[in-house]
């Protein structure tokens, strides 16, 4: 397993398989297997199940990567507790130095109640402290997110509220190392969108 998928052995209808799950995180491990069962049950040929697995793309969001002036961004959507578990164990997989970005919206397709972030293990944050160079934080509880971190005793020499999307991507651009942003749900579009227009991006439904 890296920070572009997984390699695991599949077995489909007693046949053992080596393929590479072409999406990062333990947990699309879990749902490429599910995805491979459904395509068994109604009869895929499991030659079209392994290309479909090893060649799947991330969609909008959902470990999305993308380029921006040769810098690799990934936009993570985040939206509970055991999401961002998830994410926060595939970040120790990540070998070089990067940035780390949170955007933290609750307007009510986030969730107005983001007391979930409390339940977060954002304590493993700090066995990753060589690693990661700074925090960039933004969204309307950006607030709430800081002292979250400072709560989980986080290194807050490396943290920043930045107030715009614009402005957040910028600053972690200034350092030309990889860049990973979690952003709740309309975070996500708000943040998909401003990148869309600035940087000449695909959109994100085509």
């Amino acid at each position: 397993m890296d920070v572009t998928g997984s390699d695991i052995a599949m077995t489909v209808d007693g046949r053992l398989y080596d393929v590479r799950v072409n999406l990062p995180g333990a947990h699309n491990i879990y749902n490429a297997l599910a995805a491979s069962c459904a395509l068994n049950a109604i009869g895929i040929a499991d030659k079209h199940i392994l290309t479909a697995v090893s060649t799947f793309k991330s969609g909008f969001g959902r470990m999305e990567t993308v380029k921006i002036n040769n810098v690799p961004v990934n936009i993570i959507l985040v939206k509970n507790t055991a999401g961002f578990n998830r994410i926060i164990d595939y970040l120790f997989l990540v070998d070089d130095e990067y940035i780390l970005c949170v955007i933290l919206n609750d307007k009510p397709a986030d969730g107005t109640d983001i007391s979930w972030i409390n339940d977060v293990v954002f304590e493993k944050l700090e066995e990753m402290n060589d690693k990661i160079r700074y925090v960039y934080l933004g969204g309307s509880r950006a607030g709430d997110m800081a002292l979250r971190l400072k709560n989980a005793g986080f290194d807050m020499n490396k943290v920043y509220t930045v107030k715009n999307d614009k402005d957040l991507v910028n600053k972690a651009l200034e350092h030309n190392i990889p860049i990973y942003i979690t952003a709740t749900y309309t975070a996500m579009f708000n943040l998909r969108n401003m990148l869309t227009g600035k940087y000449s991006l695909k959109e994100f439904y085509k």
